[in-house]
């Protein structure tokens, strides 16, 4: 009678079972199954992920499959408000423009969030600046919410995290300096608030010499509130008062504020340089520097703009006044768009396993060495000396058609395999 034979072609796609989870990664075990193969050693816990989203247009972000409810961090960066302007065209002497202020940094730790579902947030755009003797506009809120509904402002039910917007800085005006705009926490949210440095108050006007504006305030940082912003000198004596420096960004690599511009004596006043990006995150992500002031102009000679902020979040420095009869309209500084960090551990997957070759085998064949097989983690509580690893091999019909060479009790491991035990035994009528 002829017997057929049942060739069952054998992909080392193994049904793992984990005694109670399939431990990390230094493979510290009591027991391993084993047919003769090496394990290899495999460093793969995960990383963090970190999404920078810097796009004032969007307004949903949708939830990656792999979210961690237990290891994420959501951090926000408020817009900066825009320096004050200061025109020119009077016959008296006129104040610098105030600067703007930074926005709050905020941060919320281990959000609950539905992988894979779609959450509201708003990036806060800078605030325009001020021309002529007109205020620069507040800096936009920046937030994050667990739902795309209640998400419409920064004090939506919604809201996890939220930094407010800088406030702008006042223009100039005849004979009168503009102040600079105060920074607030007021409607921010989050378990780590830092406020925004406020810009610096713009200078008064001298004898036929226009005040320097202020300097804009530094966004928050991660450890500390963003530095407040120079006041402008007042002008002396016909000479233009120099515009005020602005303040650094609240934490370490946070960006430098730019500098004010130097008093030209009795001449054109010198523009204020733009603040610096922070890189507290990353190289070209941060908490931004305020940026510089510009100068008052000497007699009859007028003043010169602010430097805009720098990213993220930084307020724009104030503009110069000017004296008589120049004529002309300085622009402050523009504040810098906020910012939104997501950090988070990717959620445990499935343990994986895999080897470098197929085989097949057929009934009745003997006793074969497998190809090396490679077992890797998704998580550091998954590989424990407290936790064994069962591999069983693949059934048909819930009966073993495979099984291991039970007459081996020794594991054969790699060089590159740690702490691996080699002492090897069997159950479940030795398929696993």
């Amino acid at each position: 009678m002829r017997v057929n034979k049942l060739v069952y072609r054998f992909f080392l796609i193994f049904a793992i079972v984990v005694g109670l989870v399939f431990p990390p990664y230094f493979f510290n075990f009591s027991k391993l199954a084993q047919f003769q193969f090496p394990f290899e050693k495999q460093e793969a816990l995960a990383a963090d992920t970190v999404i920078f989203i810097t796009s004032t247009a969007s307004t949903t972000w949708t939830v990656p499959a792999n979210w961690n409810d237990a290891s994420n961090t959501i951090e926000v960066i408020g817009a900066g408000g825009g320096g004050g302007g200061k025109g020119t065209n009077n016959p008296n002497a006129e104040g610098g423009g105030g600067g703007g202020a930074g926005g709050v940094y905020a941060k919320a730790v281990n959000v609950s969030l539905t992988a894979g579902g779609t959450v509201g947030i708003k990036i806060g755009s800078g605030g325009v600046s001020g021309t002529a003797e007109i205020a620069g506009d507040s800096g936009g809120d920046t937030f994050f919410c667990n739902l795309t509904t209640n998400c419409a402002s920064a004090t939506g039910t919604a809201v996890l995290a939220a930094g407010r917007g800088g406030a702008g800085g006042a223009g100039g005006l005849n004979a009168a300096a503009g102040a600079g705009g105060v920074a607030t926490t007021t409607n921010s949210v989050g378990s780590t608030i830092r406020i925004g440095g406020s810009g610096g108050a713009g200078g008064g006007v001298g004898t036929e010499s226009g005040g320097g504006g202020g300097g804009g305030g530094g966004a928050g940082g991660q450890t500390a509130a963003g530095t407040i912003g120079v006041n402008g000198s007042a002008g002396v004596n016909r000479a233009g008062g120099a515009g005020g420096a602005g303040g650094a960004g609240g934490t370490t690599g946070g960006g430098t504020g730019g500098a004010g511009g130097a008093s030209p004596g009795e001449g054109v006043g010198n523009p204020g340089t733009a603040g610096g990006n922070g890189t507290n995150f990353d190289a070209t992500h941060g908490a931004g520097g305020g940026g510089g002031a510009g100068s008052g102009g000497g007699r009859r000679f007028q003043g010169a703009g602010g430097g805009q902020g720098g990213q993220y979040g930084a307020g724009g420095g104030g503009a110069g006044g000017g004296h008589e009869i120049a004529v002309g309209t300085h622009t402050g500084g523009a504040g810098r768009q906020g910012l939104i960090i997501i950090t988070y551990t990717p959620a445990a997957g499935n343990p994986q396993i895999s080897s470098v070759a197929d085989q097949t085998f057929t009934i009745g064949d003997p006793v074969t060495a497998i190809s090396a097989m490679t077992v890797t983690s998704t998580a550091a509580s998954q590989l424990t000396a407290a936790n064994d690893i069962r591999i069983t091999l693949a059934t048909s019909s819930g009966a073993p058609v495979l099984f291991w060479d039970t007459s081996d009790l020794t594991l054969v491991k790699d060089a590159g395999s740690g702490d691996i035990s080699t002492t090897v035994s069997y159950e479940n009528g030795s398929s696993t």
